[in-house]
């Protein structure tokens, strides 16, 4: 009773509930329900499920933390091993792709409710956005989905920050403070636009913050449009049906960096793209699919990792399958009528002059009635 009471089973828990057991026994089993609804597999589920967000959001953070590492580290790189400082190229991609400069012409205006407008996404909801969307996806995605989005947004700050160190160049507020005069890593940061939130809310929040920034010459990829891009399209696999709403947020940020003078457009575009490769890296290969009929992680018995062929032919193996049961039961139908077992026919008739099944069964009724009129016409009632 001991060892069974411990079991912690459902069948264990019915055998002590049936019929036929001693009132003993039938205590224990309450109190073994009452221990098993408290240290049970539900409970045990749980904590299970808790523990998987909680290594999920660690993970998240784990890969932020590599990014400001990757940030520090370099700072301690020696100036001579540091590459040259890149100040024309990027304004000179950015009249060659779209004729003229993106981050000037969006920060020409600077109005009070836009400066809010912009400070929102790259300054608060960023920071925020991925550890909000891991929520999101645990509880709504496919189980896995959080770990791969973790594994993805860590290696995407990783990469971006070692194209960062090995191609330095100069953001745009380093055009509006020094023109295009050569740039060296002994020039502090700037908060740019970000300045004027200070001033406004009273703080020295985001100037001491960039003006202390180890990657003061990071501006190619931009890390906060290649964020909100693999942010968008792993929701946009767990929510499709939101997609529009991700892309706006996405093209919101893409507007606030330039607004700010933090970004040139070709640097939000390189962050994106950068994003776009991981995320479909990760798709093709351990991204859970996503199943329409199930709304919540708890509702799916099965995950298909990755766009493999063998996952695919999985489920084609299943609905051929159900293809060929419902044609053997066609064809096992239509045996059952040839063969003369599910209605009566004359030997002329053959059950295949029509073209369904419902037309086969429309001739043997005819014909049915046909043999019943016969058999009660008057001449068929006159004995011979």
């Amino acid at each position: 009773m001991e060892g069974l009471r411990y079991g912690y089973c459902d069948d264990w828990l019915l055998c002590l509930q049936g019929p036929g057991v001693s009132g003993s026994l039938k205590i224990g089993s309450r109190r073994a329900k009452r221990e098993w609804r408290s240290n049970g597999p539900r409970q045990k589920q749980k904590q299970k499920q808790k523990q998987k967000l909680r290594v999920a959001l660690e993970s998240v953070w784990r890969g932020l933390r590599r990014f400001a590492k990757a940030g520090e580290n370099g700072r301690f790189i020696p100036n001579d091993w540091r590459p040259p400082i890149w100040v024309r190229v990027l304004p000179a991609l950015e009249n060659i792709f779209y004729g003229a400069n993106l981050s000037n012409i969006l920060s020409a205006h600077k109005v009070t409710a836009l400066d809010i407008l912009a400070w929102l996404p790259y300054g608060i909801i960023h920071f925020g956005a991925p550890f909000v969307c891991s929520i999101f996806m645990f509880i709504f995605g496919p189980p896995g989905t959080v770990p791969v989005f973790a594994r993805s947004f860590g290696y995407m700050n990783l990469v971006g920050v070692a194209i960062q160190l090995s191609f330095p160049c100069s953001p745009p507020w380093y055009e509006n403070m020094y023109g295009l005069a050569p740039a060296n890593y002994s020039i502090p940061g700037s908060p740019a636009g970000l300045a004027r939130l200070d001033a406004l809310f009273g703080v020295n929040l985001y100037t001491s913050t960039f003006t202390a920034s180890p990657m003061v010459f990071g501006a190619f990829p931009s890390l906060h449009a290649g964020s909100a891009t693999i942010e968008a399209l792993f929701m946009s696999h767990v929510f499709p049906q939101f997609q529009p709403l991700f892309i706006l947020y996405t093209l919101w940020l893409w507007w606030a960096t330039m607004y700010l003078s933090h970004h040139y457009a070709v640097d939000l575009v390189g962050g994106s793209m950068l994003a776009a490769v991981i995320f479909y890296i990760a798709r093709s290969n351990f991204l859970p699919q996503r199943q329409a009929d199930k709304f919540l992680r708890w509702d799916y018995d099965y995950v298909e990792k990755g766009e493999t062929e063998s996952s695919y032919t999985s489920l084609k193996d299943i609905d051929t399958k159900a293809a060929n049961e419902m044609s053997d039961w066609a064809v096992g139908s239509s045996s059952s009528i040839s063969a003369g077992t599910a209605s009566p026919t004359d030997d002329g008739q053959s059950v295949w002059d029509g073209d369904t099944l419902a037309s086969n069964s429309d001739s043997e009724l005819e014909v049915a009635a046909h043999r019943y009129t016969n058999s009660h016409s008057p001449k068929a009632s006159v004995s011979p």
